[in-house]
């Protein structure tokens, strides 16, 4: 990855924030439709039942930011058993989750997987960071 230099601080280059800039758009039709509303569920799109079908544990990644969003109790509920491609399938149109919808355009080659949910992490930090 490219880095400019600031200061004494190296940081990466925009890219992973012009990327997450592309997801957003291509999804801007439900983004400007969407309407505030209290969602509380933590949802994990790579959940932690398949975290441990598949490494025998449930893996740090699974729990942080790149894999991460709030979602509605009821749809938590609904979907907790999906894999992410049927979460992706089932939800793709509603923008009842922004960070999702993001999520959903992160996918490679209809894959959620630690690569994916690494770099969807290192884009909201960096988003976090140009915001500081």
């Amino acid at each position: 990855m490219i880095k400019i230099s600031k200061g004494k601080k190296l940081i990466p280059m925009i890219i992973l924030i012009n990327d997450l800039i592309k997801k957003i758009f291509n999804q801007r039709g439900l983004f400007n439709s969407f309407k505030f509303r209290q969602i509380n569920s933590k949802e994990h799109l790579f959940s932690q039942s398949q975290s441990i079908l598949h490494y025998g544990e449930v893996k740090d990644f699974i729990n942080g930011i790149g894999n991460l969003c709030l979602i509605s109790t009821s749809e938590n509920s609904s979907g907790n058993k999906e894999n992410p491609i049927e979460k992706k399938i089932r939800f793709a149109g509603k923008n009842s989750s922004l960070k999702r919808l993001i999520m959903f355009e992160s996918f490679e080659n209809d894959k959620w997987g630690k690569e994916q949910i690494e770099k969807h992490q290192k884009e909201i930090q960096e988003l976090i960071n140009t915001l500081n």
